[in-house]
């Protein structure tokens, strides 16, 4: 894909912030959004059309990933393209004696595909209602509280709680909620060179509560009532052992309770390959030739209950190319 991004200050008061995407299957808006710079009392507006501030890779950019892909948990929970919609975000920087910052955000909850796990196309295999945004209660909400500490003068740590609650689309009255935690620690030297050595460690842990309403549509399946949840997660280590040079390894697992839908028919979660139990191993070998390109080798490997032979193998070769003024990398 390639990515336009537009970044700068519109005035004494506002930043704004454009990214367009461009895939063989056509170009799509992937942000667009202002935030204000001058609010009194540590508070931040942002408002427009923004991924939703959950947990540490949905708000991030694809390029900006450290491994090719996304861990398979966020592609169950909040989209194979994550979860983003227009609406608006109040942040506030807390008086308390380290970093602390609290988001309160409202977004719409009806994107399709970008928010499968509310009104979204899917439904989780389960038939989908019209239903209709009449007030508060319809749209998506989220609550992220994040902490930063400095254990030490080469060591950072970064911890956060995130929380989403929203309508879903099996019934009027349905909804479901997404919930996680994560860590992130890194540590660099003083003595380094460019960012170089570093280490990275970085968690996240996830669930999700589906309310999935009963069916009785002469029409159609009828399926009963169930609460289906969802839960997993991630942990990676990225090593930089030398100017340019990194590598990693990342470690994924899922599952859930409750049965799924397939083809209209009830069958357990394990036959489901969004739902079922399943394990990722993945080493990663990342070189950045310059500032402005960066070489990627990752090996996959999965053991899930849905596939046929218990495990497959997939190798992936990501190359990234930057042009113009960007911001700094996170090493």
């Amino acid at each position: 894909q390639a990515e336009l991004s537009l970044a700068g200050a519109v005035d004494p008061y506002l930043r704004g912030e454009v990214h367009v995407v461009a895939t063989p299957d056509g170009v799509e808006l992937e942000e667009a959004f202002a935030a204000t710079t001058a609010l009194p009392a540590g508070l931040q507006l942002e408002a427009g059309y923004f991924l939703t501030e959950f947990g540490i890779i949905n708000p991030r950019h694809a390029h900006a990933w450290d491994w090719i892909d996304q861990p398979f948990v966020l592609t169950r929970l909040m989209g194979d393209e994550a979860l983003r919609s227009p609406g608006a975000r109040l942040g506030w920087l807390t008086p308390l004696p380290w970093y602390s910052e609290l988001n309160v955000g409202v977004q719409n909850a009806d994107e399709g595909d970008l928010t499968a796990s509310f009104i979204g196309d899917g439904a989780l295999g389960r038939p989908g209602v019209d239903r209709d945004i009449n007030g508060p209660e319809d749209l998506l909400w989220l609550l992220r509280w994040v902490n930063s500490f400095d254990p030490g003068d080469e060591t950072t740590l970064v911890w956060g709680l995130s929380g989403l609650y929203g309508p879903n689309d099996t019934s009027n009255t349905a909804d479901t909620w997404i919930y996680g935690t994560d860590l992130k620690v890194r540590w660099r030297p003083k003595s380094n060179f460019r960012g170089w050595p570093f280490l990275l460690w970085q968690t996240e842990i996830l669930g999700r509560s589906y309310d999935a309403a009963a069916t009785s549509d002469p029409d159609g399946p009828t399926l009963p009532s169930d609460t289906l949840e969802d839960y997993g997660g991630y942990t990676q280590v990225l090593w930089g052992f030398r100017p340019g040079w990194a590598t990693g390894l990342r470690y994924e697992y899922g599952s859930a309770s409750g049965d799924s839908t397939v083809d209209d028919v009830l069958v357990s979660h394990d036959d489901d390959p969004f739902r079922d139990e399943r394990h990722r191993l993945s080493p990663l070998l990342v070189w950045h030739p310059t500032h402005f390109s960066r070489l990627r080798l990752q090996y996959n490997y999965d053991r899930a209950k849905h596939l046929d032979d218990d495990d497959a193998h997939t190798a992936w070769l990501g190359l990234e190319i930057l042009y113009g003024q960007h911001g700094a990398h996170e090493y």
